[in-house]
């Protein structure tokens, strides 16, 4: 702004008439027009031509001096659009801190956002866009039943069935979606196979069957692993070989009592004991060949296979047992054993358990008489770990060929991820 120039009380009248329009002209210079004057609601962008003062007020600077805001600062922000929230961005377009609106964020509490994966088979799981935390349910795979045992003229032993595989675990997890990698790595463990049949001519003897395969584990990374289930053993055909456990469940003790997060214990002569995380165990087998037992259940693993039925020394045959169920702690209530001379039923799959992820324990073949044309195989466990039914015990009273029931293979392991936004 120019000086104004004050006149001397000894200036001459021509001075003082020069300075005094110097000074008018000056002021005519200085003067601010209403037209370069804007109102808060008319603010300009060219704020360049503006006055000092308006040109301040463009920097957004708010009455306490901040510009941006922060955690512990007040200042400027920018509302986040849905496309920033989904991706967690934390600041906008114009450089500022993005916030978001309570109704904005009650509409997005209300919907649940969720994105579900479900693995059937090994692959690699990638974490999605704006996902902040993950919840991963890994089931283990069920252990094969064992194959029942065979005898021909059976007048000194019985043959055994097969004994139940036991139940897969299941384990579940919620992690921070920030401690993850990009991807995964997923495991799923494939269901043990059954025992396979044996064949018998000679008189007098027989041959013990074969026990099945054990479970595989299923993963998550190196977050979670859930224990498959532990094969059943074969029937007993020979002396001394003829009481036989059933598969231990996923994650097994050491005792036949069962607790949190640990499977059932197999136990000879005895149905499968049950569970809670852990998977059911295999029932086990009889010596005398004439009683059968249920796969023991876990409320929310997987159920163990039930016994496959024997035939006595006198070639009577029995029933085989059922298997055990997901979402229950009785033992038993699962598929079916089969009738003599039949094929156990297929283990109950997830889809229809009372808990939606566990599987159950197939049912035990059942025992043969004779020279009967079914084979009394042991029905597989189902999806995802139910353990496999043994299969049925063959004796008779006659010569010729004899050939046992085949051990149910056990239902494979799962992997479910499920992303919240």
């Amino acid at each position: 702004m120019a000086n104004i120039t004050v006149i001397d009380g000894n200036d001459l009248i021509s001075t003082s008439r020069t300075t005094i329009n110097t000074n008018f002209s000056n002021l005519n210079t200085d003067k601010q027009e209403g037209s370069a004057l804007d109102d808060d609601a008319t603010f300009a962008a060219n704020s360049a031509t503006k006055y000092p003062s308006q040109r301040a007020t463009k920097l957004y600077v708010d009455t306490g001096g901040n510009v941006n805001a922060s955690e512990t600062t007040k200042g400027i922000v920018e509302e986040a659009s849905d496309a920033e929230v989904t991706a967690g961005t934390a600041t906008g377009a114009t450089g500022a801190k993005l916030f978001v609106t309570p109704a904005k964020l009650a509409t997005r509490l209300s919907s649940g956002a969720t994105k579900v994966t479900t693995f059937t088979g090994n692959g690699t799981w990638t974490k999605a866009t704006g996902a902040i935390a993950i919840e991963v349910i890994c089931i283990g795979s069920g252990g094969g039943g064992g194959g029942g045992g065979a005898v021909v003229q059976a007048s000194a032993n019985p043959a055994t069935g097969g004994c139940g595989g036991g139940g897969g675990a299941i384990k579940r997890i919620v992690i921070d979606a920030s401690k993850t990698g990009a991807t995964e790595t997923i495991t799923v463990g494939a269901g043990g196979a059954g025992g396979a049949a044996v064949s018998h001519t000679n008189e007098g003897t027989g041959t013990n069957g074969n026990q099945g395969v054990d479970g595989a584990v299923s993963s998550f990374g190196a977050f979670i692993i859930a224990e498959g289930g532990i094969l059943g053993l074969g029937g007993g055909a020979i002396a001394g070989a003829l009481n036989k456990a059933g598969g231990n469940g996923g994650g097994f003790l050491t005792s036949a009592t069962a607790s949190a997060g640990l499977g059932g214990l197999g136990v000879s002569n005895a149905n499968g004991t049950s569970a809670e995380y852990g998977g059911g165990a295999g029932a086990g087998a009889h010596g005398v060949g004439t009683a059968v037992y249920v796969g023991g259940s876990s409320i929310y693993g997987a159920g163990g296979g039930g016994s496959g039925g024997g035939a006595n020394s006198t070639g009577v045959g029995v029933a085989g047992g059922a298997g055990g169920i997901s979402g229950s702690y009785a033992v038993g209530g699962g598929a079916a054993g089969g009738a003599i001379d039949t094929v156990g039923t297929v283990g109950q799959s997830n889809t229809t358990s009372k808990k939606g992820y566990a599987g159950g324990g197939g049912g035990g073949g059942g025992g043969r008489v004779g020279t009967g044309t079914n084979p009394g195989t042991g029905g597989a466990g189902g999806v995802a770990g139910g353990g496999g039914g043994g299969g049925g015990g063959a004796a008779n009273n006659s010569t010729g060929l004899l050939t046992s029931g085949a051990g149910g293979a056990g239902g494979r392991g799962e992997v479910t991820v499920i992303e919240y936004f």
